[in-house]
């Protein structure tokens, strides 16, 4: 449900214990939800609505608030799911606008006749630019993401291996996350004799990613819309090297250096880790630099938010 209150700082209020659902995913709340929500935006004299959560903007979209709908797509699996992609075509027939975070997920919509062109905003996620100085650091791979089929941790420990069996590569691998392929790749790690070399540290809060102790970050996604961790590791000045999927492309393709390489090919990113790690300071110190650039000039938090005010005054 929705409810206005007065703001107090987080650190005064303890939420430990309190365990909470949304009122609109029970079918019988929902429409208690519609109501709590007409009336909110009554109150408060709301006149935009912006769902990040398909459910989110179908309950906005039931609701019949008279204020403005706007669906946030950050997904891309209606390309691949055609419940999914049903749903989102219903849903943004009676919203008024969409937003995704990258032109191959607008692509996507309008090639899969879920939304208009002339319906679709890009905005793209906002990256914070961290304080951080060139370091030369050696013989750190980090993978940080969830251990699930999409992702393919799978051939990213194989490039590893590839990468320590037939390359030599004295390296530390850091693979940050969770996920229901976890116990594959510690069977995999255990039976390959990989377990000097692997770290598993399980899921942990995005904002202590171990990017700055990173030589290199690496993405092996099957599909991706815009890769939170990529742009996170870019604004850290990390070497990337990443599938080359739609979304992956979109990113790297405005920056020299980082690699892209063929989806699911374990030997082909072996080698590609292998190049980066190969790398001279004064090559690595150009990558720093120009990565850290990119990120201020495309996705800082400001001109983000600017963007959504101009698509608000609309």
């Amino acid at each position: 449900f929705i409810a206005g209150v007065r703001m107090r700082r987080s650190s005064a209020i303890d939420l430990s214990g309190i365990d909470y659902r949304y009122l609109y995913n029970k079918r019988q709340t929902r429409f208690i939800s519609r109501k709590l929500l007409n009336y909110y935006c009554s109150r408060r004299a709301v006149s935009s609505l912006i769902a990040f959560h398909s459910n989110n903007a179908r309950l906005c979209v039931d609701a019949d608030t008279g204020c403005r709908v706007i669906c946030n797509v950050r997904s891309i699996k209606f390309s691949a799911d055609q419940d999914v992609a049903g749903r989102y075509r219903d849903i943004i027939a009676g919203a008024d606008s969409v937003v995704t975070n990258s032109e191959n997920t607008a692509r996507l919509l309008v090639e899969n006749e879920i939304a208009p062109a002339d319906k679709i905003t890009v905005i793209h996620n906002a990256v914070p630019l961290p304080e951080s100085e060139f370091s030369d650091r050696k013989g750190v791979i980090l993978y940080a993401g969830s251990i699930k089929g999409i992702k393919d941790p799978m051939t990213f420990v194989r490039a590893c291996e590839y990468l320590i069996g037939r390359k030599g590569r004295k390296v530390i691998v850091i693979m940050a996350g969770d996920g229901p392929m976890k116990g594959q790749v510690e069977d995999y790690i255990e039976k390959n004799e990989l377990s000097e070399y692997f770290r598993l540290t399980g899921e942990i809060p995005p904002d202590e990613l171990p990017y700055a102790e990173a030589s290199v970050f690496v993405n092996t996604s099957v599909r991706e819309s815009s890769s939170n961790s990529i742009l996170e590791a870019l604004s850290f000045g990390v070497p990337v090297v990443a599938a080359d999927n739609p979304g992956n492309r979109g990113i790297l393709s405005h920056l020299n250096s980082h690699q892209l390489v063929p989806v699911s090919d374990y030997m082909a990113m072996g080698e590609a880790i292998d190049r980066v790690l190969s790398f001279s300071e004064e090559q690595r110190r150009e990558l720093f630099e120009e990565s850290r650039s990119f990120i201020r000039e495309n996705y800082s938090v400001t001109d983000i938010v600017d963007q959504y005010i101009r698509l608000l005054k609309k």
